[in-house]
């Protein structure tokens, strides 16, 4: 069997399933940040990805499509900088139960009073840069880089 390790973009309306690996989603519009996503993972997982991006603010034309990603999903990015109120509820609501990650994210701490409630209960988690994004990545990973930091 060959191992595939390609990693696919897909916005809506498209929809795509690999046959192994994992599913990301991401909520942000801006580029620079998605792209930096993107390679952080790639780097790290060697299995096939998919990324799901929601590179334009969700709006009724896009909100199924975003619901049913963030809900099927592996793993959630969404920028509190950028995205629709939507985007967040989605991570909010997505259930702590199954085995998935949600990471908010804001560098530039635009919606200061959003980033409060989303820490308000201490179960989500915000993070402020790329490579605090990496490191949970990896740790997630490999439980034994705890020791490299």
């Amino acid at each position: 069997m060959n191992q595939d390790n390609s990693s696919y973009t897909v916005t809506a309306p498209d929809l795509y399933m690999t046959e192994h690996g994992i599913s990301i989603f991401i909520s942000s519009t801006s580029d620079e940040l998605v792209d930096s996503i993107k390679s952080t993972f790639e780097t790290v997982v060697a299995t096939s990805i998919v990324f799901l991006v929601q590179n334009k603010k969700t709006n009724a034309g896009t909100l199924p499509w975003m619901w049913n990603n963030s809900k099927t999903c592996d793993f959630m990015i969404i920028d509190v900088d950028t995205c629709a109120w939507e985007d967040i509820m989605a991570g909010l609501l997505k259930s702590k139960e199954e085995e998935s990650t949600v990471l908010f994210y804001s560098d530039k701490y635009k919606r200061r009073e959003t980033v409060k409630l989303i820490n308000a209960t201490g179960t989500n988690l915000v993070v402020r840069s790329i490579s605090e994004i990496n490191n949970y990545i990896k740790l997630q990973m490999s439980p034994e880089y705890i020791n490299e930091i």
